[in-house]
C-alpha cells in the first residue's frame, strides 16, 4: 500500500485514533485527507504501521 487509496479500503474508525497518536493531526483532518484523496506521506506510513501490526495478530 503506497498511497492514500490503497489504505482507505483497509481502515477502521479506531484507525484513525490510532494514526492520530502516531502523526499528531486530528481524526478528523486524517478523515478529510483520506476521503478526498490528498496523499500525506506521514498519514501513509502511519496507517501502514497499524495496518502490519494488525495483521500479525
Amino acid at each position: 500500500m503506497e498511497n492514500i487509496r490503497d489504505i482507505k479500503k483497509h481502515l477502521q474508525q479506531e484507525d484513525y485514533l490510532e494514526i492520530s497518536k502516531i502523526t499528531g493531526y486530528s481524526p478528523e483532518y486524517i478523515k478529510n485527507c483520506v476521503n478526498y484523496r490528498r496523499n500525506n506521506r506521514l498519514i501513509v506510513m502511519a496507517a501502514q504501521e497499524i495496518l502490519v501490526s494488525a495483521q500479525q495478530v
